[in-house]
């Protein structure tokens, strides 16, 4: 079942580049759409670090798409629930990437210290809101 997805993956990750490389199509909601859905299969798929850093990637060239379709289209309310959509995956990607950094760097160091509650007992004092 993965192999198919990821099959359907790297055609789809085909499609979008040709997308963005057309000026008629690269600023098209279904555009954002798939790029925004290309950083969902990475991190439902991809295994965990990887697979963030994967969305990262993904959803910066989304926002560079929505950066552009802001400056040369009038919205529509497609792209007002992309947009919205956009920027709550954006937050989530940096929080998780964050999390998931400093727990690894907290794995590292102390290895004995790898239950979930004494690793965010530990984040918690290192970094403090």
């Amino acid at each position: 079942m993965i192999s198919t997805a990821t099959k359907h993956y790297v055609a789809a990750i085909r499609g979008i580049n040709a997308a963005v490389s057309d000026p008629e199509t690269a600023t098209q909601d279904s555009t954002l759409m798939a790029i925004i859905m290309a950083a969902m299969f990475e991190v439902l798929v991809v295994p965990r670090l990887s697979g963030m850093e994967n969305c990262a990637k993904h959803l910066n060239g989304a926002v560079a798409i929505a950066l552009l379709k802001l400056e040369k289209e009038r919205l529509t309310d497609m792209t007002h629930k992309l947009l919205t959509t956009l920027v709550q995956s954006a937050i989530i990607s940096k929080y998780q990437r964050h999390v998931m950094e400093c727990k690894r760097l907290l794995t590292s160091h102390f290895v004995g210290w790898q239950t979930a509650g004494l690793l965010t007992y530990t984040y918690h004092q290192i970094l403090p809101n």
